[in-house]
């Protein structure tokens, strides 16, 4: 069996970009995760699946399941995909108020859908950048306030789409930079 080099290694939280800028840390038990629906048909009363007869019946998509450490009016809208942001006036003064999708207007724009990269140090240079080209908040906004160890930070989970324009292009991307690449 051949050692992986410690070099490969990658430990820790990693920083989230959101359409190629900054929007923050993370921390704690980054997922992202490779979903994928394959069927097996029962052909000619074989008592099981039968190789080479697996399909997708669904194309593979990616989630990305992560907590941030920052807060901020812009990561605040994120979070809930159709809300509002502005700063508060009169008893709001000083705050930024998010307010909740405009119940009239049920399909979600262009806006909603952003390009998310999680890149994650390795030791020694090493670089994983885990990508979804197109994607959107589905999960709750959760937010968890324990202790000094783990303070607040919204818990986020990032789904890919297809993008409407390139149906070829690819929902997902894993990039792998070796150290001392």
């Amino acid at each position: 069996m051949t050692a992986i080099p410690v070099e490969t290694h990658f430990i820790g939280a990693g920083q989230i970009y959101l359409d190629d800028a900054l929007y923050g840390s993370t921390r704690e038990n980054n997922v992202f995760r490779i979903m994928q629906e394959i069927a097996a048909p029962r052909i000619n009363g074989v008592g099981g699946r039968l190789a080479r007869t697996d399909y997708h019946t669904t194309l593979p998509f990616a989630e990305l399941e992560l907590t941030t450490v920052e807060l901020s009016d812009t990561n605040l809208a994120i979070m809930v995909p159709g809300s509002t942001s502005e700063a508060g006036s009169g008893d709001d003064a000083g705050f930024t108020v998010v307010s909740p999708p405009d119940q009239a207007a049920r399909r979600l724009g262009s806006a909603d859908y952003h390009k998310w990269e999680l890149v994650v140090p390795g030791i020694d240079g090493a670089e994983l950048r885990l990508r979804i080209p197109i994607g959107m908040v589905i999960s709750n906004a959760e937010f968890t306030a324990a202790d000094s160890e783990n303070p607040l930070g919204p818990r986020l989970t990032i789904q890919s789409r297809i993008d409407p324009d390139d149906i070829e292009a690819a929902q997902w991307n894993v990039l792998y930079q070796a150290a001392g690449s």
